[in-house]
C-alpha cells in the first residue's frame, strides 16, 4: 500500500496541531483523531485516513484563527 501520498498532510498536520497545543488548544480531542488516523492506516484504508486527516486540518484550522482571535482581542 503505497501511503506516500499522506506524507505533505501528515506533515501540516503534525506542525499545525504544535503550533494549536503550544497556544493551549486542548490536546485529548486531537489525540483521539489522531489514533483514528493511525488505525485507519493499519486496516489499509487509506481514503477514510486522508478524509480524517482532511477533518482534522479544518479543525486545527479552527482552532488556530480561534486562538489567534482570542488573543488579538485580549491585547
Amino acid at each position: 500500500m503505497a501511503l506516500n501520498h499522506l506524507a505533505p498532510k501528515l506533515y501540516r498536520v503534525r506542525v499545525l496541531a504544535l503550533h494549536c497545543v503550544s497556544l493551549g488548544a486542548e490536546t485529548e480531542p486531537l489525540l483521539r483523531m489522531l489514533v483514528r488516523v493511525r488505525h485507519h492506516l493499519r486496516m489499509e484504508q487509506p481514503r477514510e485516513a486522508e478524509r480524517l486527516l482532511d477533518v482534522l486540518l479544518a479543525r486545527l484550522r479552527r482552532a488556530d484563527v480561534a486562538s489567534t482571535v482570542r488573543r488579538d482581542s485580549a491585547a
